[in-house]
């Protein structure tokens, strides 16, 4: 519970930085919105395709963390056989 609670505060730090914008803009610096400050906008309001896409993005980010976790072992391995 204190995991998610953390994890959601964070989400929403970010959200109110980024400028919580919707639109899709090739500059760095306009405002714009991660997966997790999406899913945690939506997915109160959402009905039928709008659950399942919002399913699909929550997918896709446990991925990405799960790969960057698995580097990241990978990497303190390596690094811990050199030294």
């Amino acid at each position: 519970m204190l995991a998610l609670g953390r994890a959601m505060g964070e989400t929403m730090a970010v959200t109110m930085i980024i400028g919580n914008s919707t639109n899709f803009s090739w500059s760095l610096l306009a405002p714009g919105n991660t997966i997790s400050s999406m899913l945690a906008n939506q997915f109160g309001e959402a009905d039928g395709l709008q659950v399942s896409a919002l399913m699909y993005a929550a997918l896709v980010l446990m991925l990405l963390t799960l790969v960057v976790n698995v580097l990241a072992q990978w990497v303190v391995r390596r690094l811990s056989l050199r030294y």
